[in-house]
């Protein structure tokens, strides 16, 4: 069985890259680290961007489309009973 990754376009592309660039421990910015679980997600990459929202949560605790996307990422990993 042949695994397929998914192609990316130039907005996945140039939103991704610089997210990368911030996450190497210097910033700790709430809505980054969300976007980065973003587009984490939009890869197919659900662990990754489980981490990275709930990193987000952590920094910043009322951030609802953080918990939002985490329970999308969950949903994708059949994780129901996260919490």
């Amino acid at each position: 069985m042949q695994v397929t990754r998914p192609q990316l376009n130039f907005v996945q592309v140039s939103s991704f890259i610089p997210f990368s660039y911030l996450m190497n421990g210097i910033v700790d910015f709430a809505i980054a680290h969300g976007n980065l679980g973003s587009c984490y997600y939009d890869l197919g990459d659900f662990a990754s961007a489980i981490k990275s929202f709930n990193y987000a949560i952590q920094l910043e605790p009322n951030f609802a489309d953080a918990y939002n996307n985490l329970g999308n990422a969950l949903k994708e990993v059949r994780e129901y009973f996260y919490f």
